[in-house]
């Protein structure tokens, strides 16, 4: 079940205080039957925005929340941009040992969605983040510079291909195909550590979850 809570907000603009839904965690399975648009609602952002009910002003409302997806047996904590190394440190010490699911923790919007798509399509995020820094290798040396980071996009059952976006300044760029078969490849190849607890899995942590030669 989903925890909700209700926040007293003061609008910028206009300086009246009114409520504000939160929720500390949501169970996408339970929220999804009453709401088929619930998820729609968390990916595209409208669920983070508030409407002053006095002026009428809206703004996005950035909080961390814990993501439950009981069907694909997966959690993850999605921590706004400005999260602090102490916030990560202690949902990192919460005993979570006898949950046996997949426990991550994902900074911001892009890498909350580039999560859903990869545990939704049953993948392992280790195999897909070594397979970023390939795709990375074959942008034009000039253009990685711009690259803010790169999003896993989904299958492509038609062409059988996993698509990745390229992100630039908060925006999804052009897009890179590579081949599903090359997943097999490098998830096999890869001797990955067990994980136990909620962790940060991106580019620049990955390779501490594989086991060296």
């Amino acid at each position: 079940m989903s925890k909700i809570r209700f926040e007293r907000v003061t609008c910028p603009d206009c300086g009246y205080t009114g409520e504000y839904k939160v929720y500390d965690s949501i169970n996408i399975d339970d929220e999804s039957k009453t709401n088929p648009m619930f998820k729609r609602k968390i990916i595209d952002n409208s669920l983070f925005l508030y409407t002053c009910s006095r002026c009428l002003s809206k703004y996005y409302i950035e909080y961390p929340f814990l993501y439950n997806d009981v069907k694909n047996n997966f959690m993850v904590w999605c921590l706004p941009d400005n999260a602090t190394q102490a916030e990560i440190d202690n949902i990192k010490k919460v005993d979570m040992r006898t949950y046996k699911g997949i426990l991550r923790i994902v900074i911001g919007k892009f890498d909350f969605i580039d999560k859903l798509n990869v545990f939704e399509n049953k993948l392992d995020d280790i195999a897909i983040e070594s397979i970023k820094t390939f795709v990375f290798s074959k942008v034009d040396k000039e253009e990685r510079r711009e690259i803010k980071s790169i999003m896993f996009n989904g299958l492509n059952m038609e062409n059988k291909t996993l698509e990745f976006v390229f992100i630039k300044d908060q925006e999804q760029t052009k897009m890179m195909s590579v081949p599903f078969e090359f997943y097999g490849q490098i998830k096999n190849m890869l001797k990955e550590k067990e994980i136990k607890g909620f962790e940060i899995i991106d580019q620049a942590s990955y390779s501490a979850f594989v086991e060296n030669d």
